[in-house]
């Protein structure tokens, strides 16, 4: 008891419980909490107590954390949910998915009461959805996909350029884009569809595959404007930016190669290179012979 005291501890008698003190009330022993033992794992995550309700619910917690994130919903009302969106442009996704849910609705053949109303609200860049509570749910899914650094730009519809030529016939630059650029002028144009994840419901699979369906068309589109010899396109900027320089260059050229004409020869069955330099050699020994 004398050491108790000089360390400041209580006493503790032969069974190594607390001797009561005078004056006051014994209490029961509070039984200590079961640890719960967590390992983070590269595709799954091992828990581990003796406590079964803390089990299930560090486990549905892990669930959900996992199916939300990158998805930040603000309730409003019964009925409403405000989805803050951290990478995906609001006003894009509001006409895809506003499109989405009108073709479910007719589907559905949905009362205009309960139909899904999507708002984009630039200032925060948001959603302001108002509908069923499924309907917000799957909204919340399809978010937790089409949010991403990946797609960014995809659902945009980018305004047409207006390109004059000023030194050839723009049919003619139609004629060596279609050529150069085949693939951007194919449907899909090369983009990647979007990834439906594994575990979604069938609903949620199909309204993404419709998605997919909605942005395979080409990257590029082409037309002239006969009337005034001009190019006129539509692209994402940076490819704009890259047909309308090629379509500058050779414009361009057609001013100094007026007088021999420009031909594109296209090559199938041997290399461009290989062919240039079989045609200096040609010319550097008639040069030579012209010399002599």
């Amino acid at each position: 008891a004398r050491a108790a005291a000089d360390s400041g501890s209580k006493p503790t008698n032969a069974a190594g419980r607390e001797d009561a003190q005078p004056g006051s009330e014994p209490t029961a022993a509070t039984p200590a909490a079961s640890p719960i033992v967590l390992i983070p794992g590269a595709e799954n995550w091992t828990i581990a107590s003796e406590d079964p309700q803390a089990l299930e619910l560090l486990s549905r917690w892990i669930e959900t954390a996992g199916r939300e994130v990158g998805v930040d919903a603000i309730e409003v009302g019964r009925n409403s949910s405000i989805f803050v969106l951290k990478h995906a442009n609001a006003a894009e996704l509001e006409n895809v998915l506003t499109n989405l849910f009108r073709r479910s609705e007719r589907i559905r053949t949905s009362t205009t009461e309960n139909e899904t109303r999507i708002v984009a609200d630039p200032r925060i860049n948001a959603l302001v959805v108002r509908g069923s509570q499924t309907d917000r749910t799957a909204i919340r899914e399809l978010l937790a996909v089409l949010d991403s650094p990946q797609f960014i730009g995809l659902f945009a519809s980018p305004p047409p350029v207006y390109v004059p030529v000023m030194n050839t016939d723009a049919s003619r630059i139609e004629q060596i884009l279609r050529s150069v650029y085949a693939a951007q002028l194919s449907r899909g144009g090369g983009r990647p569809p979007i990834t439906i994840p594994s575990g979604v419901s069938t609903e949620i699979a199909t309204m993404l595959e419709q998605i997919n369906a909605s942005v395979s068309g080409p990257l590029l589109q082409l037309s002239v404007d006969e009337v005034s010899n001009a190019i006129v396109m539509r692209a994402p900027p940076e490819l704009s930016k890259e047909v309308r320089g090629f379509i500058e260059q050779v414009d361009t050229q057609a001013t100094t190669s007026r007088s021999r004409g420009v031909r594109v020869v296209p090559l199938s069955q041997t290399n461009a290179e290989q062919i240039r330099q079989l045609l200096e050699s040609v010319q550097s020994d008639r040069r030579g012979r012209n010399r002599r």
